[in-house]
């Protein structure tokens, strides 16, 4: 790569494709903005003190901006023509990545998620996390960050969950609750995210309530497959209540006490929080648990609930 590399003191904007921002690891772009308009302020006063990075990828014509973004954008205000650069020609997609990671691990910049997602686009050209050859780039020595940590923030990038994603690029989620997230089903850490932000839980009372999220949602999901069949609960519920009226007394009050029980259980696995958060299923099933309690009563005097 070196051969190709020389360094340009006024190297023509017109020569760059700047619209090309594949190789940008900004996301918040309101950020990014805000940013630029510092640099260009001290640019123009100061001058540029650093190069930013073109590159001529193989099998292109066009040069576009390896590293620099802000820099480019903050210049091309300015109304300058020119730009100090260091110019690469015939360079690799694997090339580009290493050059515009490496060059971002200067800078303090990014936020954690931004750098998140750039260990994952390392990731994916082919870098790896590690290695025992010290001469080879890699993303832990790229970053200066540990095995683990890369590993973890890969662990988070890679879960499917956009809400999960979004707290914590607006920096409202660290890794140490994330990690705690990414270890439950996408639609618990939606249902309990929200929360978690605005009463601002530790991490061990975060851990505590995912645990009693789980437990709860193993729980009404074995009630479902007990007690739902047909459209509703109530509708086997008739059907047995009407086998019970022609039994006798003590068959009776032995079918009513199961099915109080029964109904108890049901209404039971219904938290205080599940009831705050009054989503379709847990009103259903505290629905179904009061209708079943009414219609086992009132099958004593021989009515039905409607």
């Amino acid at each position: 790569m070196s051969k190709n590399f020389f360094y340009h003191e006024a190297f023509p904007l017109d020569d760059i494709d700047i619209a090309d921002k594949r190789y940008i690891s900004r996301v918040d772009m309101t950020r990014w903005k805000e940013q630029v308009q510092l640099l260009k302020t001290d640019i123009a006063q100061r001058g540029q003190l650093d190069p930013v990075g073109v590159g001529q990828l193989e099998h292109e014509e066009k040069y576009i901006i390896i590293y620099g973004f802000t820099r480019t954008e903050a210049i091309k205000q300015l109304g300058w023509t020119t730009i100090r650069a260091n110019v690469y020609k015939d360079l690799s997609e694997f090339d580009a990545s290493i050059l515009n990671a490496t060059n971002n691990s200067t800078h303090s910049q990014l936020t954690e998620w931004e750098r998140a997602l750039q260990l994952q686009k390392l990731k994916d050209s082919g870098v790896k996390v590690d290695s025992t050859d010290p001469s080879e780039d890699t993303i832990t020595k790229i970053f200066n960050m540990s095995r683990r940590n890369v590993f973890n923030w890969l662990k988070v990038v890679d879960y499917n969950c956009p809400e999960l994603h979004q707290a914590i690029a607006l920096d409202k989620i660290g890794l140490k609750h994330a990690l705690l997230f990414i270890e439950y089903p996408q639609s618990i850490t939606v249902s309990m995210l929200e929360r978690c932000i605005e009463e601002e839980w530790s991490s061990n009372v975060l851990e505590l309530k995912l645990k009693s999220a789980t437990l709860h949602s193993e729980q009404n999901d074995e009630n479902e497959s007990k007690f739902v069949s047909g459209n509703s609960a109530t509708v086997a519920l008739d059907d047995e209540l009407s086998t019970i009226r022609q039994n006798n007394s003590a068959t009776l009050h032995a079918k009513i006490k199961l099915n109080l029980d029964k109904a108890a259980h049901m209404m039971l696995a219904c938290t205080a929080e599940d009831i705050l958060s009054l989503n379709d299923a847990t009103k259903q099933k505290l629905n179904d648990g009061i209708r079943m309690i009414l219609a086992t009563l009132l099958t004593t005097t021989g009515r039905k609930v409607t």
